[in-house]
């Protein structure tokens, strides 16, 4: 019931795949779960006195979470984990948003006329709340306290606003299906149960301060926990009432009388469609992303950081910082882990995207036609590699933890190679039946081949940099490592031509059985 499903057979099906809403839910839920237990596990048995001291020096049993979470590898494992969670929390923002919208309410109510009012603050507050969470994140206590302070106490004023104005809109909305019963009654109790934990922390935390009695700092970690956990089980609710919803990214077949001038978002969504995105929009935002990461700390550090990032031991000339080095210092490296964040968890889309497209395109070459089920599989693992070890690299700096960093980037260029010459390799045999997918093709072997010539010209220069000690030769390295990266990007921006009559959009599932359920019109 929970897999993705594909339709290798009907290869001219609109839908090219589809993903059970459910399963999106319990991914998204789980991530932040398994982070959390895994570093408050990790935090009591390797590091149980650095997490639980406190300025009293009384004894305590448990530590705070921003305590649990600040020392490795509890915070590396941490920050991965939400930053998969990221892009889903966001998708789910914008369902609840659109689905909120047609809900009906009672008409006895005297909330009807603010309806459309409560869902938007609703929505903004969700997500403020997501940034956040991201922003605490990935910049812990240890690192800067200040800003770890203002994610946090923005986290927990934006969840408990967009807990109270979802319950206070729940209560006056028809609940004519089981499934919205059931989620009302965890979002009721789950609030609840969110707001005693939190008074009651903030109780325990001002009388730690203030009398430093043994085992009270305790009882403030455990009321800490139960607000944490409380919020996930509320975001939990949604498996609920989109169990019967799929996302797909499927061809678009509506008139273009019913599309934006733009050509991107729909003017109008069908009573079983709550979300919908153009794929051209949805790349621009995840390739603006890394763009802005990259270019911001780049900049940042040849102006504000130059001596730190250029420096070598070879202590000689260079005028540009390698990506390790100007990724290490704050603010870049904060900056940089956000971008990566959202654009990570997005780039998991491509993945089904491209696997599914690769098993059932026509392929010209017959010796490609027998491998092409196993290339299509290795090409989708190096993928996720990919993806995967770009966020490690990103989460875990060279200043951190240089051994697990550099580990991380060897992997994710390897892993990045191969999958854009598998993916070059199966695409030159693929029939080109549009404009957009020639240009994607040009594309996609322009940018490999300017991804492989500047990584051979990177190592050149490294190796030579660090045998001979020559000026500027660093500087030749840092200025490859930007080409590697940019002509990275500039491949999977291609997919933006392959598919750019393709949405991805969220709705109803063709097999769900018939409902009475009722939008508001």
């Amino acid at each position: 019931m929970y897999e993705v499903v594909e339709v290798p057979e009907k290869r001219d099906s609109p839908t090219l795949f589809d993903v059970r809403s459910s399963t999106i839910a319990r991914i998204t839920i789980f991530l932040p779960v398994f982070g959390f237990f895994f570093s408050l596990i990790w935090s009591l048995m390797f590091n149980f006195t650095k997490t639980t001291w406190t300025h009293c020096m009384v004894p305590n049993y448990l530590p705070s979470i921003s305590a649990a979470f600040n020392y490795p590898p509890a915070s590396y494992v941490w920050r991965i984990s939400i930053a998969f969670h990221a892009a889903p929390r966001y998708l789910i923002m914008a369902v609840y948003y659109q689905y909120n919208r047609r809900r009906r309410m009672k008409q006895t109510s005297s909330l009807v006329r603010y309806q459309g009012l409560l869902v938007r603050f609703a929505a903004f507050a969700n997500s403020l709340e997501t940034f956040s969470l991201i922003v605490l994140s990935n910049v812990s206590s240890g690192e800067n306290k200040a800003i770890h302070v203002v994610g946090f106490s923005s986290f927990v004023l934006f969840s408990t606003l967009y807990m109270s104005t979802t319950c206070l809109m729940y209560s006056a909305m028809t609940l004519d299906t089981r499934e919205r019963r059931t989620s009302w009654k965890m979002k009721k109790y789950s609030c609840l149960l969110n707001f005693a934990a939190l008074i009651w922390a903030i109780y325990f935390y001002m009388r730690h301060n203030r009398h430093c009695e043994p085992y009270v700092y305790t009882l403030f970690a455990l009321c800490e926990y139960i607000v944490v956990l409380s919020n996930m089980s509320f975001h939990y609710s949604a498996t609920y009432e989109f169990d019967e919803y799929t996302f797909k990214f499927e061809r678009e077949q509506l008139s273009k009388n019913f599309m934006s001038s733009d050509g991107y978002l729909p003017r109008y969504l069908g009573t079983s469609q709550l979300f919908q995105i153009g794929t051209p929009i949805l790349l621009k935002v995840q390739i603006f992303l890394p763009l802005f990461g990259f270019f911001f700390s780049v900049f940042w550090s040849f102006f504000y950081d130059f001596q730190r990032t250029t420096w070598t031991h070879c202590q000689v000339t260079n005028y540009l910082p390698s990506i390790s080095a100007a990724f290490n210092y704050s603010p870049s490296v904060y900056v940089w882990r956000i971008c990566i964040s959202f654009h990570g968890s997005m780039r998991l889309l491509n993945i089904f995207v491209y696997y599914h497209h690769n098993r059932t395109c026509n392929l010209q070459r017959d010796w490609l036609m027998r491998w092409r089920a196993l290339l299509s599989v290795i090409a989708a693992i190096a993928n996720f590699l990919e993806i995967v070890f770009l966020v490690c690299l990103t989460c875990i700096s060279s200043g951190e933890n240089k051994g697990l960093h550099v580990a991380s980037f060897s992997m994710f260029v390897v892993c990045s190679v191969l999958y854009l010459s598998l993916t070059c390799l199966l695409h030159s045999a693929s029939q080109k039946e549009t404009s957009g997918q020639k240009t994607g093709w040009r594309w996609k072997w322009i940018s490999w081949l300017t991804n492989v010539i500047s990584l051979i010209l990177a190592a050149y220069f490294y190796r030579r940099h660090n045998k001979y000690c020559e000026r500027h030769m660093y500087t030749k390295f840092a200025l490859c490592e930007y080409v590697f990266v940019l002509s990275n990007i500039a491949f999977h921006y291609a997919l933006r031509f392959d598919f750019e009559d393709y949405h991805f959009c969220y709705e109803e599932s063709s097999d769900a059985p018939d409902k009475a359920t009722k939008w508001r019109h």
